[in-house]
């Protein structure tokens, strides 16, 4: 069956690899049902492509906040349907907490009004949101990741849930508490999926494995054991703060059985390296579309540096596996002027951390975290939309 959404990701995660808030108005809920009050996204005349290294005001999709002012964005997804923004925080480490509203080019602090919170899944990168034919709405999310310095990574299973559209706050979906799980027997699983072209893609940091997105979900569900040992639920501490959070879930330390889909035997359609690390580049987020794979990747920066980050794009050939766009510099984020004049930063702090990629055909959206230091201390999600043809 054709979906119509593909999926996005995101980033800045610890690195495993184990191979096979802030209080602020709220805008009066919106009436999604209704197709007259539906906005209309903007189609810009031109796409500018990455390589530009000056910002127009085309090239910015959307800079309307998340539900925190506070929280670093994880990742982002589109809805064209209904015009809408999907978001993935991590706040307070242990939840992920996800987010949507409509976008905007905005110096606004107005928060996203719908949210819903996962409870010890992962750090909140590579979700997906997905819309069925018949209008069903779900987030698909790693999970059953293990606690660590601050929050958790090195996920096992990726879960499909669906979407609350009324939500309490106190009363996060657990980790366990998910009802449709795949298992794919590596760690972490990453996914990204192209629900057009019927394909989901697992990465690990060091690989990537491509399958039907059909066969996987038609697989029957059995006990699965996470083949090591993980810790979820408890206390989280970090050891750089002094602040901790109570899960509010008993703490659990051994290898859990899951009820899931187990597709760690499943032939996958081709498997192929990610070689990023070897240009010196740092793991983000990925996702796939047009038959690629488009890793946003991110540079080591100077701590003096005014800009404190440097993104990069690479692009592998899903049919092949080979690379075929080799560390492309994301230009337009080095436009401090360009930046600052908007709002997003200060002209002597550029915070512009990369967090999230989804390709649609021509068009290429890529989400960064935007702050200053001193005035503009909000974290806002910026998404610029640009040529696919990198």
């Amino acid at each position: 069956m054709k979906k119509i959404i593909a999926p996005l990701v995101c980033a800045c995660c610890i690195l495993f690899s184990c191979e096979k808030n802030e209080p602020a108005k709220i805008e009066p809920k919106p009436d999604y049902n209704n197709d007259k009050e539906q906005p209309v996204e903007p189609v810009a005349t031109t796409l500018h492509k990455c390589s530009e290294g000056k910002i127009v005001d085309e090239m910015i999709f959307s800079s309307t906040c998340a539900r925190t002012l506070t929280s670093v964005q994880q990742g982002f997804d589109y809805d064209p349907v209904d015009n809408t923004l999907y978001f993935s925080q991590l706040n307070r480490w242990y939840r992920n907490l996800i987010s949507w509203t409509k976008p905007e080019v905005t110096q606004s602090t107005t928060i996203a009004p719908h949210y819903m919170g996962l409870s010890c899944f992962s750090h909140g990168n590579n979700f997906i949101f997905e819309r069925t034919e018949n209008g069903q709405k779900y987030i698909w999310a790693p999970n059953f990741g293990t606690r660590g310095d601050g929050s958790y990574t090195a996920p096992w299973i990726v879960s499909r849930i669906p979407l609350r559209e009324t939500f309490d706050l106190n009363d996060d979906i657990k980790n366990t508490e998910t009802e449709d799980n795949y298992y794919f027997g590596v760690s972490p699983c990453w996914p990204a999926i192209d629900f057009e072209n019927d394909l989901i893609a697992i990465c690990t940091y060091k690989k990537v494995y491509l399958y039907k997105l059909s066969e996987v979900m038609a697989l029957p569900k059995t006990n699965v054991t996470i083949p090591t040992t993980i810790t979820y639920g408890g206390i989280i501490t970090s050891s750089s703060s002094t602040a901790t959070y109570d899960s509010l879930i008993p703490e659990f330390v051994g290898s859990p059985v899951v009820f899931a889909h187990d597709a760690s035997k499943l032939t996958p359609i081709i498997v192929f390296d990610s070689t990023y690390s070897k240009r010196g580049l740092h793991w983000q987020t990925f996702c796939i579309g047009n038959g690629k794979a488009y890793f946003l990747n991110q540079g080591d920066v100077p701590a003096s540096s005014v800009i404190k980050h440097d993104a990069f794009i690479e692009v592998y050939d899903l049919k092949t596996g080979q690379l075929i766009k080799q560390k492309v510099r994301q230009e337009y984020i080095q436009d401090i002027n360009g930046l600052a004049s908007r709002g997003f930063v200060e002209s002597d702090y550029c915070y512009v951390e990369p967090e999230g990629i989804k390709v649609v055909g021509e068009t290429m959206y890529v989400l960064y975290t935007c702050r200053g230091n001193k005035n503009i201390t909000t974290r806002r999600p910026v998404i610029f939309k640009l040529s696919s043809d990198i």
